[in-house]
């Protein structure tokens, strides 16, 4: 419960006044994901304008979408963030981007994950871009923007699991040798990614000096996933992140798990069809498994796979 005082009446001073002008600021980055949202639909349906004004509007007038918009908190700028970074990437897609626009886009990316940690969604495009490169035969670029933006928010487990998907190449070469292997070029994609990524660690590296590197490197990624300062150990708890899984997305998670099941054992006959449902899967499954052998867990870190389980249960 906040109390107003005869301070905080108008005409606005000092920290009143600050708050005020940040509300509006919040305000205005509201407006434009709302704008966003409807560029966003446009240029996925272009002959769909009612759609595009209908996703709009559902934006808009949610209760707590105008809460959050109209308070001084992080959410609308990485709200914005992140939808201009998806509709950037719909744009690229279907044009003939340089290496300026992904350069932009890097920028957008970086700046998202830096603003707040639930960007982390970023790392399902970095999936779904992975999916399309192999699928296409090239393109790499957007996967390696978004696996940027994963790594700047969870460190490499980022990058293992947008890539983690791939391993579904395995799997249909067994069924089908015909399976087109992952081509084209990385090289512009990996020179993004490093000079994000290791930019910002060693300008990081640079003001904070050796304390970075015991709280990133020893105490989060080493010491999270052995349980050094934890008393556990790797493996201790196997079945938690499917547990975690399963009863945290009831009761969309009983479905997702019966399309799991129907791709190993009634895989789709069409070869798109099939290889699109295994990558998903093996996107779930290798990042279940990664967190289960990890002594940390906690049921929030298990979001970046349940786009996964929400197109396998989608199926159902």
């Amino acid at each position: 419960m906040v109390i107003h005082t005869e301070a905080e009446r108008f005409p606005y001073r000092g920290t009143v006044l600050a708050v005020h002008l940040v509300r509006w600021i919040s305000v205005l980055m509201g407006a434009g994901t709302v704008l966003l949202t409807y560029l966003l639909a446009q240029s996925l349906l272009p002959k769909e304008r009612s759609l595009a004004l209908g996703a709009a509007a559902i934006t808009a007038f949610n209760a707590m979408y105008l809460f959050i918009t109209s308070s001084v908190n992080n959410d609308a700028l990485v709200a914005l963030l992140c939808a201009l970074g998806l509709w950037m990437m719909v744009r690229f897609v279907r044009g003939a981007p340089t290496w300026r626009h992904w350069a932009w886009l890097g920028v957008v990316l970086g700046l998202a994950t830096l603003t707040k940690s639930s960007a982390l969604g970023m790392l399902a495009l970095a999936a779904l871009a992975a999916w399309r490169a192999w699928n296409r035969g090239g393109g790499w670029t957007p996967f390696w923007l978004a696996a940027a933006a994963a790594t700047l928010i969870k460190g490499p487990l980022g990058l293992v699991l947008g890539a983690a998907g791939l391993l579904a190449f395995f799997w249909e070469r067994r069924t089908d040798p015909t399976t087109p292997r992952p081509r084209g070029s990385h090289a512009v994609g990996i020179a993004i990614y490093l000079a994000l990524c290791l930019g910002w660690f060693l300008l990081a590296l640079h003001v904070s000096g050796y304390a970075l590197i015991d709280k990133m490197i020893v105490q989060e990624l080493f010491g999270q996933a052995t349980g050094a300062h934890k008393h556990s150990f790797p493996g201790q708890n196997l079945a938690k992140p499917t547990i975690y899984l399963l009863g945290r997305f009831l009761p969309f998670s009983l479905f997702a798990f019966i399309g799991l099941w129907r791709v190993f054992f009634h895989p789709a006959a069409q070869a798109i069809e099939r290889r699109f449902e295994r990558f998903l899967a093996c996107w779930l499954v290798a990042g279940i498994a990664m967190f289960s052998l990890a002594a940390h867990h906690r049921a929030d870190l298990l979001l970046p796979l349940w786009p996964a389980g929400a197109l396998l249960a989608g199926r159902e």
